[in-house]
C-alpha cells in the first residue's frame, strides 16, 4: 500500500509541474524573424517624369589610375563658350571618392593682423524660402530644352557685376549667380567634394571672424565627414546640396537627377535631424533647362557663382597671395564667391580675404537673402 501511495504522489507532482511550466516556447528561425524595412528616399513635390533624356557624351578627364592615390580628379570639362570669356570661370570639382582614412593635417591660416570679427555686420536673416507657396508654374516639362550648358561668365576690372552666359530664364527656375548688386555685399560659398584636411581650419577662421558661409556637400563628403557636417550646421552656416556622386547632370535621366539630389537631403536629415538648406549647386556647372526646373520643383534654389578660379587641383596650388589677389581684384556688389575647401591656398588666405573685403566696406550675406 505504501508503494502505491508513493507512486501516486510522484505522478501528482509531475502533473502539477507540467501545468505550472506552461507550453514550451519554440526557438526563432531565421525565416520567421521580421524583415527590416528598406528606406526609400522621399521626393518632395517631384514632377511626374516618364521620358528619359538622350545620352550626351561628356568630356571628362580621366581619374588618376593610381590605386593608392589620396585624391582623384573626375571632373567634367566646361563646354566651349561661343562668346569670349576672360579666363573661363566654369568650376570643376575634385572627385568625391574619398579615402576612408586620411592623415593629411589641417593647416592653420597665417595670422597677419587679421584676427577678430569683421566690422560690417549683416542684418537679421529671414528664412523666407521655407514659407513660400508651392512652386507650381504652368510649365510643360517635355517642352523644356535638354541642350547641355556649362556655366561661364566674363570678368571686368572695374569691380562691377560679371557678364554671365546662359540661355534659360534663370529667375523662372529659382536660379542665382548674383545677390544684391545695389549693395556692398558678397556671399561666401565653399564646395566640399571630399575632405582634404582644411575644413576645420576654414571653420575656425569663420568662427573667429564671426562670418557665416555656405558649404555645398556631396553624399560622399556627408558619409566620410559627419562630425564636420554637424559642426557646419551647429555653427550657423548654410549647408547646401552638391549631389550624391558629383556627376555631369546633362548625361542623367530625370529619375537619376532626382535620386542624386534626394539622397543627399535624406541622409543629411538622418544625420542632423534637420532639413538640408534649400540650395543646390550643379557639379562642374553642367546643367540643362530641364534640370533647372526639376531641381526647383524639388524645393531647391540653384546657385551658380560670379567669382571662381582654378583652385581645385590640390597638387598644383597657386599659393596664398594668388588666392588673396584673385578675390581682391574681382570682388563686386552681390558677388557669389566660390572657393574649394580642398585648396591650401584658399585656407591660408581666408582670414586676409575676409579682412580685405571688410575694409573695402563689404558685408557677408546669406544665401537666404537672394530672393
Amino acid at each position: 500500500m505504501k508503494g502505491n501511495y508513493k507512486s501516486a504522489a510522484v505522478i501528482m507532482l509531475l502533473l502539477i509541474g507540467l501545468v505550472s511550466c506552461g507550453p514550451m516556447e519554440k526557438p526563432h528561425s531565421g525565416s520567421t524573424l521580421p524583415k527590416q524595412e528598406q528606406r526609400i528616399p522621399e521626393k518632395n513635390n517631384i514632377p511626374p517624369v516618364e521620358q528619359s533624356k538622350p545620352e550626351v557624351k561628356s568630356e571628362e578627364t580621366k581619374a588618376d589610375p593610381a590605386p593608392n592615390q589620396e585624391k582623384q580628379e573626375n571632373q567634367a570639362k566646361p563646354k566651349e563658350q561661343t562668346a569670349a570669356v576672360e579666363e573661363p570661370a566654369t568650376e570643376s570639382d575634385p572627385n568625391t571618392n574619398q579615402p576612408e582614412n586620411s592623415d593629411i593635417q589641417a593647416s592653420k591660416p597665417e595670422e597677419a593682423g587679421t584676427t577678430g570679427p569683421v566690422s560690417n555686420t549683416p542684418p537679421e536673416i529671414v528664412h523666407q524660402f521655407s514659407s513660400q507657396a508651392e512652386y507650381n508654374p504652368d510649365i510643360d516639362i517635355d517642352a523644356l530644352s535638354q541642350e547641355p550648358q556649362s556655366w561661364g561668365f566674363k570678368r571686368n576690372k572695374e569691380h562691377q557685376p560679371v557678364t554671365a552666359y546662359y540661355k534659360a530664364d534663370l529667375p523662372k527656375y529659382g536660379t542665382y549667380y548674383l545677390g544684391n548688386t545695389e549693395e556692398k555685399v558678397v556671399y561666401l560659398t565653399f564646395d566640399e567634394g571630399y575632405e582634404n584636411g582644411f575644413s576645420p581650419a576654414i571653420l575656425d577662421t569663420l568662427k573667429e571672424k564671426e562670418i557665416k558661409a555656405a558649404f555645398f556637400i556631396t553624399g560622399s563628403y556627408l558619409k566620410h565627414n559627419p562630425e564636420l557636417v554637424k559642426r557646419m550646421r551647429a555653427e550657423g552656416h548654410v549647408v547646401g546640396n552638391h549631389s550624391q556622386t558629383h556627376p555631369d547632370f546633362t548625361t542623367k535621366t530625370d529619375e537619376q537627377v532626382m535620386e542624386e539630389v534626394a539622397q543627399v537631403g535624406d541622409r543629411f536629415k538622418e544625420l542632423t535631424g534637420t532639413e538640408i538648406d534649400p540650395f543646390f549647386r550643379f557639379p562642374s556647372g553642367r546643367y540643362t533647362e530641364r534640370d533647372l526646373y526639376i531641381i526647383r520643383k524639388m524645393g531647391y534654389r540653384n546657385v551658380f557663382w560670379s567669382m571662381a578660379y582654378k583652385d581645385w587641383e590640390v597638387d598644383n596650388q597657386p599659393g596664398k597671395e594668388y588666392a588673396l589677389n584673385h578675390v581682391m581684384e574681382n570682388y563686386h556688389p552681390g558677388a557669389v564667391i566660390l572657393l574649394h575647401a580642398v585648396s591650401s591656398s584658399n585656407t591660408e588666405a581666408l582670414a586676409e580675404i575676409i579682412s580685405g573685403l571688410d575694409e573695402a566696406g563689404y558685408r557677408f550675406g546669406s544665401l537666404y537673402e537672394l530672393e
